[in-house]
């Protein structure tokens, strides 16, 4: 290869990345804010889930006793 040949494709590996490193703040601006929203609002779900379920639980047996 000549040092033409190198330089082109150098240049184009650093445009690569650098669309790369540009998309990936864009998701990190952008999408991990709504993504970590929606993830809180699951595990508050989950929790609330499993304490109803388990007072529930307690109820009945201690309602049969």
């Amino acid at each position: 290869m000549t040092k033409k040949e190198y330089n082109n494709r150098d240049m184009q590996v650093e445009n690569r990345l650098t669309r790369v490193e540009e998309s990936l703040e864009e998701i990190k601006t952008n999408h991990l804010v709504h993504l970590d929203a929606k993830i809180d609002k699951v595990l508050w779900f989950l929790l609330t889930t499993a304490f109803t379920l388990a007072s529930g639980l307690a109820f009945i047996i201690f309602k049969l006793n």
